[in-house]
């Protein structure tokens, strides 16, 4: 990442910090700048306004070398070379820059860069041990954060809260790209109050207006996991009973879960991510986790199903 200006760092790195070191092999480079701080503004672009779609894509620079993606809401234009392996993204306003964009940065980047490479990014929740682990999938909302700190809190390793990068061949594996983990402010006051203190964008989660933001790697540097192989594809529910289950499932239920919020929020590429899901769900055991009211019974239950074995469990 090649910063042009001081604004910026301190927003699209936190997320990401956990990745830094000091030696790396030749890949992606991202340029940003932003407006305010360098003085210098997005030049003109060869589209209009009518050529850009809901989720940020531009018609004609969805596939291909060449493509870029326009978030109104969040100020961002990012723009991608594939043959290069180079990324330029302008923000408007970095004073007003979105904690979704603050949790997730790059997010598009990101996953024009890995559909490169056999890679996805998933809209999903991941934690394990050093050797094996799982995936939670589903919508906001479903129990994925609430889940993952539960398991963060038992000694569990965290490789992801909200997305995760996916290698689904030639053996399903996920690696951690975001060490932050959102959660909604009441939920965190009745079950993690701990996490109170740490929470990046206080003003907001109190007012309600976003999620509160907390990067793992600042609270539990040795908890966050480089990644490990996945085990098995879970889906949570929340069902408002004392204890916690897991229910077997279809691949297709599992990949129910997982698609939608990965795929069609970011532009391109959908055919080949979907095949990818696809492939990852079909390739390990799915289960419904029933999250019960009984916190601690969530990583109990998902470390029993690492020590047994995923497809160990018996049908329900």
């Amino acid at each position: 990442m090649r910063f042009a200006g001081e604004a910026l760092p301190p927003l699209m790195t936190p997320a990401l910090e956990h990745l830094g070191c000091r030696a790396f092999r030749s890949g992606l480079t991202v340029h940003l700048w932003d407006a305010p701080s360098t003085g210098v503004d997005l030049p003109g672009p060869p589209w209009k306004r009518g050529d850009l779609y809901g989720n940020g894509g531009v018609r004609g620079f969805e596939e291909g070398r060449y493509r870029a993606c326009v978030d109104l809401h969040a100020g961002v234009c990012s723009l991608f070379d594939a043959e290069r392996e180079e990324a330029f993204v302008w923000v408007r306003d970095p004073a007003s820059l979105p904690d979704y964009v603050v949790a997730a940065p790059l997010r598009v980047v990101f996953h024009w860069w890995m559909n490169e490479h056999d890679g996805q990014l998933a809209h999903a929740a991941a934690v394990g041990t050093d050797r094996v682990g799982v995936l939670l999938a589903g919508a906001g909302g479903a129990g994925k954060s609430t889940a993952a700190f539960a398991c963060l809190r038992s000694g569990l390793r965290y490789a992801g809260d909200d997305y995760v990068l996916i290698e689904p061949r030639p053996a399903p594996r996920v690696s951690c790209l975001y060490n932050s983990g959102k959660l909604e402010t009441r939920n965190m006051a009745e079950r993690f109050p701990e996490l109170l203190g740490r929470v990046h964008n206080a003003e907001a989660a109190v007012r309600g207006d976003e999620k509160g933001l907390v990067f793992v790697h600042r609270l539990r540097p040795e908890a966050v996991s480089p990644g490990f192989p996945v085990a098995a594809l879970l889906v949570p529910r929340l069902t408002g009973q004392r204890a916690t289950r897991l229910v077997p499932c279809s691949p297709a239920a599992g990949l129910k879960a997982l698609l939608p919020h990965s795929v069609f929020p970011l532009p391109g590429a959908r055919a080949a991510s979907i095949e990818r899901l696809g492939a990852l769900a079909r390739s390990v055991p799915c289960y419904v986790l029933e999250i019960g009211a009984d916190l601690p019974d969530v990583p109990a239950v998902i470390q029993d199903l690492l020590d047994r074995g995923a497809g160990c469990l018996p049908l329900r």
